[in-house]
């Protein structure tokens, strides 16, 4: 993941989602944040990445706000420095009904 790059999924129900789990590795601290509908939308979950971990595969819960109905989700990635450059990894997201 870049800063400013996105990930789109489609048509997918938030209805019963509480958290997302992703396993990242690590390269460079950034941020996540889930939008609804587009990369501007509203924002119903967001996580700090660090860069602790160094340079290994590791997990991090993200809550996420109650939303209903069918939406298009947008996984936009931003850099404290605003810099274009890669800042993690992503292995796999895991959209969880329960708290992590």
């Amino acid at each position: 993941a870049t800063h400013g790059g996105f990930m789109q999924f489609n048509q997918i129900d938030l209805t019963h989602i509480k958290t997302l789990r992703y396993r990242l590795r690590f390269l460079k601290p950034g941020l996540i944040e889930l939008r609804l509908g587009a990369t501007d939308g509203p924002v119903v979950s967001s996580v700090t990445v660090s860069n602790e971990g160094g340079d290994t595969w590791s997990e991090i819960v993200a809550p996420v706000s109650p939303t209903t109905g069918v939406h298009d989700l947008y996984f936009v990635f931003t850099s404290p420095q605003g810099k274009k450059e890669q800042l993690f990894h992503i292995d796999w997201i895991y959209f969880s009904p329960g708290e992590e």
